[in-house]
């Protein structure tokens, strides 16, 4: 059965490009929002394994949204996308180089989920 990977970038683009990338294979189904305000009302109406978000959004920034994820959500594996090196704020926290996302993401899905077939 698929996991479902919630994506939290502003950038429309760099957003399709990330869930088009993450559903190439039938493990994932990614669903996209702008802002962590839209991620915390998501996150109330369904459930997901994981959740990537950009350190840089309107509003709350990403690290605020995964450390609330996180500590609502126990088991969801919270990754930021960031220029910068960031400590992580909590456990199962991971980071992914902005810059790099659409090819570091696929491959620490498949470290993180190993027993996952085609990623």
């Amino acid at each position: 059965m698929p996991k479902k990977i919630l994506i939290v970038e502003d950038n429309d683009f760099l957003r399709e490009e990330i869930i088009a990338i993450v559903e190439e294979t039938e493990q994932w189904i990614a669903f996209g929002v702008d802002s962590a305000e839209a991620a915390e009302l998501t996150l109330l109406s369904d459930r997901f394994e994981v959740i990537v978000a950009d350190v840089n959004l309107p509003g709350m920034d990403g690290i605020s949204l995964l450390r609330s994820a996180i500590n609502k959500h126990p088991g969801i594996v919270g990754i930021i996308c960031s220029g910068h090196r960031i400590p992580a704020p909590l456990t199962n926290f991971y980071q992914v180089p902005k810059e790099e996302a659409i090819i570091a993401l696929p491959r620490l899905l498949k470290k993180l989920f190993p027993h996952e077939n085609g990623m």
